[in-house]
């Protein structure tokens, strides 16, 4: 009869020891969840922060650069100068020498350029007409400061679009 007692008090205390470990476990792994979750979500509101901050500084240096392509415009806009000689001046007062600048006529996408050695040269973006057909309209639209009329180039151009 010991025997049997002992046996089952051995049963007994071998399956509360196995309930107490498989318990163990079972929080292990729910922690081990918890901290995967908070790291997960840690690492999304850095990303997403990141991002938001990379987009403020990037939306700032844009609007400097269209303060300048503006400022440039309304310049152009008050002096007859021919297309040459804008992008002449342009390429005078172009402090930055990572910029290039660009002088496009709408319709075509082309136009004068003085890039980053200086010298003036003819661009033709006019493969990206289809591509652009449904935004110039709207930049066209919104960005009216940025924009002249062509009073002063020859030949009553449509709309001309400082960029850089």
């Amino acid at each position: 009869m010991k025997i049997k007692q002992g046996k089952g008090r051995y049963i007994a205390l071998a399956l509360g020891n196995i309930a107490i470990v498989a318990f163990i476990l079972i929080l292990s792994i729910s922690y081990v969840q918890d901290v995967q979750r908070d790291k997960a979500a840690t690492a999304k509101e850095s990303f997403t922060a990141a991002m938001e901050s990379t987009a403020q500084l990037s939306y700032g240096y844009m609007s400097s650069l269209q303060n300048e392509c503006d400022s440039w415009a309304s310049y152009l806009e008050n002096h007859e100068y021919s297309m040459d000689e804008a992008i002449e001046y342009l390429k005078e007062v172009n402090i930055n020498d990572y910029v290039s600048v660009h002088i496009l006529y709408y319709d075509t996408l082309s136009g004068l350029s003085a890039g980053l050695e200086q010298s003036v040269n003819k661009v033709d973006y006019s493969q990206l007409t289809d591509a652009f057909s449904y935004i110039l309209p709207k930049m066209v639209k919104y960005s009216l400061q940025g924009t002249t009329q062509g009073r002063y180039l020859t030949g009553g151009v449509p709309p001309v679009r400082f960029s850089m």
